[in-house]
């Protein structure tokens, strides 16, 4: 039995080059290159796929280190102060 993907026929509909090099060769691109707003999708389905499907920390998988939220003002670290009393 043959299996055909939507995604077989999508490449077949829209170049049948591609279609004959990738599905019938059996060539594919050596590194695919992801740009646009595939940036931000890949990256969220990323950090989806680690929280619920292996209970990790999303910006843990991504990479990313949160930074402490005085960094994110110009006031900077809290400072000790007098204490009310």
């Amino acid at each position: 039995m043959i299996t055909i993907s939507n995604t077989e026929v999508n490449t077949w509909q829209r170049c049948r080059r591609k279609w004959f090099l990738a599905y019938f060769l059996g060539y594919q691109p050596a590194v695919e290159e992801v740009t646009g707003h595939r940036i931000l999708g890949v990256r969220v389905h990323t950090a989806l796929e680690g929280y619920y499907g292996y209970d990790l920390d999303p910006l843990a998988v991504l990479g990313v280190r949160p930074r402490p939220w005085w960094r994110a003002t110009s006031s900077g670290p809290p400072r000790p102060g007098p204490t009310p009393g």
